[in-house]
Order: C-alpha cells, then sequence, then structure tokens
C-alpha cells in the first residue's frame, strides 16, 4: 500500500520538515486545506530502511515556512493533515503533562478535570507487609503506572526525574497550565507541573519506612482484570525493600528538594532530610538488596542484575544539591565500577552509553544530569559531558541510516 509517512501534529516555521514515501514518485506538492498548491518539491531516493524494510522516499519542504494546514500530495496518495505554527507543540506539551493527572490513584478524578475518565477514589486500603508480622500500612496516593494498577517506587522515582530535569533545563515548563487542581504551597499556588510532580511525591515518602530504606513496589498480589481502577478491591501488598527503591527515591527527593525550595521550603527541607536517611540506609547496607516478584506474584517485577547505576545517581543528585565531597569520591568508585558493567553490558548488544541512560533500569544518566547542572568542571563533569556529545554523535549517524530518521539500530 503506498503510504506518505510524516509528523502528523506538525512542524515549527523554521525547523526541518520531511515526509517519507514508500513509493516511487519524481516530484511532491503541498496544498492547504483548500486545495490550493503552495510547495512543489523533489522526492529523493533514500534506500530500502532496514529496520522496516520498506523502500524509502524523502521529500524536503524545510524552506515551507508559511503558518497553516497542509497535506503533502504524491501521485494520487495524500498526508495525514499537519500545522507549520510556532505554538504547534504546546497542545501536545500540555496533554502529555496532564496525563500523569489522569494516572492519580487514591484520589477522585472529577468530571471537571477529567471529563470523561472521572472515577471515585480507588485503591485506599491499607496495604499488608509482605512476608512481615506488623500492621498494614497506609500508601495511598501517587500515579498508577504504565498499563495496571501497580505503583513501583523505581519506575515513578524515574517519571518524577524526567519531568524534574526538565524544569531544571527549561524552566519554562513552570509556566505551563494543563488544567488540574491546584495545590498550595507557602508562596501561593505551585506551577502545575510541581502540583502533579507532588502527588508521586507524596506517595514516595509513604513508600520510605522508618529506617530509610524503601519497599520496592504496593500492588495486588496479580494484576487486576480489566475493571475500573475503583473496582479493582483485592488486598494490596508491600513488597521487600531494595537497595534499587532506595537509591532512586534518595536521589529523587534532593533533586525535587532544589526545585520545591523556592515554592516551599519546608516542604523541600522534609525531602532533603527523606533524602539523607535512604543515603544512610545505603551506607549502611552497602551490598545490592535486588528485587525478585514473590512465588506466584505477577505484577511488574521491574528487577535490575545490579544497583551500582542507581547508587551513582544518588551520589551525584546529593553532590550537586549539598557539594559535600564525600559523594563525589563515591561517584568515582561507581564509575569505576559502572564502565566494567557497560563493557560487559556491551557484549550482550547493548547500543549506547551506561552514562547516558535514562531508563527505569539504568539510571546513570540521570546522575550525570546533575552533574552537568552542578558544572564544577571537575574530572568526571567534563568526562560524562563528553560521553553526552559521543553518544549523540552515535545517534545522529544512526538516524542518517535510517529512512524515517529513528536513531534506534536494529
Amino acid at each position: 500500500m503506498n503510504n506518505i509517512f510524516l509528523n502528523q501534529v506538525g512542524f515549527v516555521p523554521k525547523g526541518t520538515k520531511r515526509a517519507v514515501l514508500n513509493f516511487d514518485q519524481k516530484e511532491f506538492e503541498i496544498r492547504d486545506l483548500t486545495g490550493k498548491c503552495v510547495f512543489t518539491g523533489k522526492v529523493k531516493h533514500f534506500g530500502t530502511d532496514d529496520i522496516s524494510g520498506e523502500n524509502t522516499f524523502i521529500a524536503d519542504f524545510s524552506e515551507l515556512k508559511e503558518d497553516g494546514s497542509y497535506r503533502v500530495y504524491a501521485k494520487d496518495v495524500s498526508s495525514a493533515a499537519f500545522t507549520v505554527s510556532e505554538n504547534v507543540y504546546d497542545k501536545l506539551m500540555r496533554d502529555i503533562c496532564k496525563c500523569f493527572y489522569y494516572l492519580r490513584c487514591g484520589d477522585v478524578l472529577t468530571k471537571e478535570y477529567a471529563g470523561e475518565y472521572y472515577h471515585e477514589p480507588c485503591h485506599m486500603t491499607k496495604a499488608t507487609v509482605y512476608g512481615e508480622d506488623v500492621p498494614a500500612v497506609d500508601v495511598s496516593g501517587g500515579w498508577h503506572d504504565a498499563g495496571d494498577y501497580g505503583r513501583y517506587s523505581t519506575a515513578g522515582a524515574v517519571a518524577v526525574a524526567h519531568i524534574l530535569y526538565g524544569v531544571r533545563f527549561f524552566p519554562k515548563l513552570l509556566k505551563t497550565e494543563f488544567d488540574i487542581p491546584k495545590e498550595k504551597c507557602q508562596k501561593g499556588n505551585l506551577p502545575d507541573i510541581l502540583s502533579e510532580v507532588k502527588v508521586e511525591l507524596d506517595f514516595l515518602m509513604k513508600m520510605q519506612r522508618e529506617d530509610g530504606s524503601v519497599w520496592h513496589k504496593v500492588t495486588t498480589f496479580n494484576h487486576a482484570p480489566f475493571v475500573m481502577p475503583q473496582e479493582d478491591k483485592n488486598e494490596l501488598f508491600l513488597f521487600p525493600v531494595s537497595s534499587m527503591a532506595t537509591a532512586d527515591v534518595a536521589a529523587v527527593f534532593a533533586l525535587a528538594s532544589s526545585i520545591y525550595k523556592d515554592y516551599d521550603s519546608k516542604y523541600a527541607d522534609k525531602l532533603m532530610l527523606r533524602a539523607k536517611k535512604a543515603c544512610e540506609w545505603l551506607e549502611d547496607n552497602p551490598g545490592p538488596l535486588l528485587f525478585k516478584n514473590a512465588e506466584g506474584s505477577n505484577t511488574g517485577e521491574y528487577g535490575e542484575n545490579e544497583d551500582i547505576s542507581n547508587r551513582f545517581w544518588a551520589a551525584a543528585s546529593m553532590y550537586e544539591v549539598t557539594g559535600d565531597k564525600t559523594f563525589y569520591e563515591e561517584l568515582l568508585q561507581l564509575e569505576d565500577r559502572l564502565c566494567i558493567f557497560d563493557e560487559e553490558d556491551k557484549q550482550k548488544g547493548y547500543q549506547g552509553d551506561v552514562f547516558t541512560c535514562f531508563g527505569w533500569a539504568q539510571v546513570a544518566g540521570l546522575g550525570c544530569l546533575s552533574l552537568i547542572l552542578k558544572g564544577d568542571g571537575d574530572e568526571l563533569s567534563v568526562s560524562v559531558q563528553n560521553r553526552f556529545v559521543k553518544e549523540a554523535d552515535r545517534l545522529v549517524a544512526s538516524a542518517k541510516k535510517n529512512g524515517f530518521n529513528l536513531c534506534m539500530e536494529e
């Protein structure tokens, strides 16, 4: 089937604009939605795209810079409609930010804010501490995970980190409003993005034990059936502490404290106190305390083979916020261990550099962001900056070999 593929959201006026055809055609044109032709160009043959198997042809219309809504035409085939505008990504940004609101657990999603996706509070019962004869614990709140109603400390901390590092690098995100309930703070209302992130931070605080360690996850014993969240009434379990969860939470609490201090110093101090408590536990428990699902349980495991990258992130985040050189010395030791791990992992076919990873299972890249933000110019900071440049070059080179400009290899 002949198709024209492009970014259906659209393009900014001065940006690169490309469409990909999977059929041979010498010329293409751009028409506005009235059918008027506003641009013509030549199609260039790229070649067979190895990943998709498509024979690809590129239509470049970067010179089209006038605001409007358009379609690409070639032969008798037309593309989806797209927009050219300086603000073309604004709605997408608001929608992405608000998606976390719809994932809220233990909270009423009202029609005012959630529309047709409203629902009553869910998962409000206390959670049984699996394998321990202790009272059940209130861990209500936070965000549901990807496609289930489980709540996971490592994945949750990484989701928060992606947002908060975004805030650190792009402060304009603090001005983005996306129609959620306002959250009070010492200086009035928190920005919407910080209001939403606070939902998960408050939950992660509940996941931290008195000794500073962090439970790995709270879920029912098995995945819920396909029901609305408030209809999932099965018993909740808090599954055992892991060093990965403890380190990730230490890192994200320190990161969060550096941002919330400008709005609510008491809350920021509380976060930093919790971060230090988690670091004390990590220091007292230097060996990896990994996680495996209990026998018969099938909720998300979020297991990892090591906790080196997690401890690296925690040390880097604490070093950036406190300036304590003890954390820098720890980073140097963890860097050596990560280099060994990285070489072993590359032998398994891993494509990138472990120091630039932002995934839930490899978080060293998040620690490197803290070092870059600190900007001390020390040997380690310069090293990670060079790694980021090298990784960016690798991704660009991969994209150039792909008809769709995708940077992932097979």
